[in-house]
Protein backbone atom coordinates (compact mmCIF):
# COMPACT_ATOMS: atom_id res chain seq x y z
CA UNK A 1 0.00 0.00 0.00
CA UNK A 2 2.97 2.71 1.05
CA UNK A 3 4.60 1.32 -2.33
CA UNK A 4 2.11 2.53 -3.97
CA UNK A 5 1.34 5.79 -2.67
CA UNK A 6 4.54 6.60 -3.14
CA UNK A 7 4.25 5.42 -6.66
CA UNK A 8 1.44 7.54 -7.83
CA UNK A 9 3.42 10.64 -6.08
CA UNK A 10 6.24 10.51 -8.13
CA UNK A 11 3.62 10.35 -11.49
CA UNK A 12 1.82 12.94 -10.19
CA UNK A 13 4.96 14.95 -9.44
CA UNK A 14 6.35 14.43 -12.70
CA UNK A 15 3.17 15.40 -14.15
CA UNK A 16 3.11 18.78 -12.24
CA UNK A 17 6.44 19.88 -13.46
CA UNK A 18 5.70 18.41 -17.27
CA UNK A 19 5.11 21.05 -20.09
CA UNK A 20 1.43 20.54 -19.50
CA UNK A 21 1.45 22.90 -16.52
CA UNK A 22 2.23 25.74 -18.96
CA UNK A 23 -0.03 24.75 -21.91
CA UNK A 24 -3.07 27.01 -22.83
CA UNK A 25 -6.17 24.88 -23.63
CA UNK A 26 -5.54 23.57 -27.06
CA UNK A 27 -4.67 20.18 -28.88
CA UNK A 28 -4.51 17.44 -26.05
CA UNK A 29 -2.61 15.09 -29.02
CA UNK A 30 0.27 17.72 -28.91
CA UNK A 31 0.41 18.99 -25.00
CA UNK A 32 0.46 14.82 -24.90
CA UNK A 33 3.28 14.57 -26.53
CA UNK A 34 5.39 17.62 -25.55
CA UNK A 35 4.77 16.70 -21.87
CA UNK A 36 5.98 13.18 -22.99
CA UNK A 37 9.18 14.25 -25.17
CA UNK A 38 9.99 16.26 -21.68
CA UNK A 39 9.36 13.41 -19.29
CA UNK A 40 11.26 11.32 -21.54
CA UNK A 41 14.75 13.32 -20.38
CA UNK A 42 14.20 12.00 -16.99
CA UNK A 43 14.02 8.82 -17.77
CA UNK A 44 14.15 5.77 -15.98
CA UNK A 45 12.39 7.53 -12.78
CA UNK A 46 12.53 5.49 -9.79
CA UNK A 47 8.88 6.26 -8.54
CA UNK A 48 9.48 4.05 -5.20
CA UNK A 49 11.22 0.98 -3.57
CA UNK A 50 10.01 -1.27 -6.14
CA UNK A 51 8.78 0.47 -9.57
CA UNK A 52 10.61 2.25 -11.57
CA UNK A 53 9.48 4.40 -15.17
CA UNK A 54 11.38 3.08 -17.71
CA UNK A 55 9.05 4.55 -21.09
CA UNK A 56 6.50 7.32 -21.94
CA UNK A 57 4.74 8.10 -24.59
CA UNK A 58 1.62 9.64 -26.32
CA UNK A 59 -0.67 7.84 -27.65
CA UNK A 60 -2.87 10.31 -29.08
CA UNK A 61 -4.37 12.21 -26.23
CA UNK A 62 -3.72 8.96 -23.81
CA UNK A 63 0.28 9.17 -22.06
CA UNK A 64 1.06 5.73 -21.97
CA UNK A 65 4.17 4.70 -18.99
CA UNK A 66 5.91 1.71 -18.97
CA UNK A 67 6.76 1.10 -15.31
CA UNK A 68 8.83 -1.90 -14.40
CA UNK A 69 8.62 -3.61 -11.39
CA UNK A 70 11.52 -5.20 -9.61
CA UNK A 71 10.11 -7.66 -7.70
CA UNK A 72 7.51 -10.72 -8.97
CA UNK A 73 4.20 -10.58 -8.20
CA UNK A 74 2.35 -14.15 -8.22
CA UNK A 75 0.05 -15.00 -10.27
CA UNK A 76 -2.57 -14.76 -8.19
CA UNK A 77 -1.91 -11.97 -6.49
CA UNK A 78 -2.08 -9.81 -10.12
CA UNK A 79 -5.73 -8.91 -10.08
CA UNK A 80 -5.45 -7.97 -6.54
CA UNK A 81 -2.50 -5.21 -7.15
CA UNK A 82 -3.72 -4.28 -10.48
CA UNK A 83 -7.22 -2.88 -8.70
CA UNK A 84 -4.74 -1.32 -5.71
CA UNK A 85 -2.75 0.62 -7.78
CA UNK A 86 -6.03 1.26 -10.16
CA UNK A 87 -7.76 3.02 -7.18
CA UNK A 88 -4.45 4.87 -5.98
CA UNK A 89 -3.60 6.26 -9.72
CA UNK A 90 -7.31 7.26 -10.17
CA UNK A 91 -7.46 9.26 -6.66
CA UNK A 92 -4.00 10.87 -7.61
CA UNK A 93 -4.47 11.77 -11.22
CA UNK A 94 -8.03 13.26 -10.95
CA UNK A 95 -6.24 15.92 -9.19
CA UNK A 96 -4.32 18.67 -10.54
CA UNK A 97 -3.55 19.12 -13.94
CA UNK A 98 -3.29 15.17 -14.63
CA UNK A 99 -7.65 15.90 -13.54
CA UNK A 100 -7.94 18.50 -15.78
CA UNK A 101 -6.24 16.71 -18.72
CA UNK A 102 -8.80 14.01 -17.76
CA UNK A 103 -11.93 16.32 -17.70
CA UNK A 104 -10.70 17.63 -21.69
CA UNK A 105 -10.73 14.06 -22.82
CA UNK A 106 -7.12 13.09 -22.44
CA UNK A 107 -6.28 9.76 -20.43
CA UNK A 108 -3.35 7.81 -18.33
CA UNK A 109 -2.18 4.47 -19.04
CA UNK A 110 0.60 2.35 -16.65
CA UNK A 111 1.81 -0.89 -17.85
CA UNK A 112 3.61 -2.72 -14.63
CA UNK A 113 5.90 -5.29 -15.80
CA UNK A 114 7.65 -7.87 -12.82
CA UNK A 115 10.95 -9.28 -13.81
CA UNK A 116 8.74 -12.91 -14.88
CA UNK A 117 7.41 -10.98 -17.54
CA UNK A 118 3.71 -11.03 -15.32
CA UNK A 119 1.88 -7.65 -16.36
CA UNK A 120 -1.29 -5.79 -15.61
CA UNK A 121 -2.49 -2.43 -16.77
CA UNK A 122 -4.25 0.37 -15.35
CA UNK A 123 -6.27 3.47 -16.90
CA UNK A 124 -7.51 6.71 -15.90
CA UNK A 125 -9.77 8.34 -18.34
CA UNK A 126 -12.54 9.85 -16.47
CA UNK A 127 -12.42 12.01 -13.29
CA UNK A 128 -15.23 13.53 -11.08
CA UNK A 129 -15.74 17.14 -11.68
CA UNK A 130 -13.93 19.78 -10.46
CA UNK A 131 -14.67 21.46 -7.47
Amino acid sequence: MKQARRTLAALALALSLSPLRAQPPGDLETEAEQAAAALREKLPMRADDVTTAVAIRADGAEFVYDMQLSEVIPPDQLEARQRLIQERNQAGLCQGQGGAFVRRGGSYRHVYTDPEGHRFETRVARCPPAE
